[in-house]
């Protein structure tokens, strides 16, 4: 099919199975080193995990931590199309019953969690670069920080070129990883 390609889950129960993108503009894939850099700070920590993968393009990155463990992952991801990708690739994988995709702006998707009084152990957030919506979404995840398992953590992928605030709220900067001009930034919930 033109303008598909394929990606392969690094590890876990799916390793080396391959996963649906399309060629886009709107939407890049975490690349193969970014997401094994967080299987290796996630590994041991994944088990009976949930996931949320926030501005989640194709799923990449909640497809590999469901294979490296983790329990469940909700999928939020505004574009229909994007979305089914990734519930075909879910499907295809065999992830059904521990995945949910929302078709959803991440902003309703977050107050919608927190109105169901969900929490998660690991939310990663890679939402477009450099237009401002990497902050908008810490904010709006510090929040409701009941959203965010004690222990968890807030993973935001963002470029080098747009430095995000040490402290948002409750949450504090605990740590960062540059990968090329990409960077993670892992948030924690601190208390008052």
């Amino acid at each position: 099919m033109p303008g598909v390609q394929r990606i392969r889950i690094i590890g876990g129960s799916a390793r080396g199975r391959t996963v649906h993108t399309q060629n886009t503009d709107r939407v890049r894939p975490t690349p193969a080193a970014l997401r094994e850099a967080l299987a290796n700070i996630l590994r041991g920590k994944l088990t009976g995990a949930r996931v949320l993968d926030l501005c989640a393009g194709f799923g990449t990155v909640g497809l590999e931590l469901l294979s490296q463990g983790a329990e469940e992952a909700v999928f939020i991801e505004k574009d229909g199309r994007t979305a089914n990708v990734i519930r075909q690739n879910v499907d295809e994988l065999d992830f059904g019953d521990r995945a949910e995709v929302w078709t959803n702006p991440a902003e309703s998707g977050v107050d919608r969690l927190a109105a169901e009084e969900r929490e998660f152990e690991w939310i990663f957030v890679d939402p477009p670069y450099e237009i401002g919506l990497a902050t908008k979404l810490l904010e709006r995840l510090a929040r409701y920080p009941a959203v965010i398992a004690p222990g968890g953590q807030v993973i935001v992928q963002h470029s080098r070129r747009e430095p995000l605030p040490e402290l948002t709220g409750p949450l504090k900067r605990v740590r960062e990883r540059q990968t090329g001009d990409t960077l993670l930034s892992f948030y924690e919930v601190v208390s008052a």
